[in-house]
């Protein structure tokens, strides 16, 4: 399972493409737990 914990979501354009590379698929396909 990997975790990414974050207060005001992910605005930078780098983080939020290493973020989608880990996942192995696009953000809206995910579950998020707040």
């Amino acid at each position: 399972m990997k975790l990414l914990l974050t207060s005001g979501g992910v605005t930078n354009a780098s983080i939020r493409d290493a973020l989608v590379e880990l996942l192995g698929r696009p953000i809206a396909e995910c579950t998020a737990l707040c």
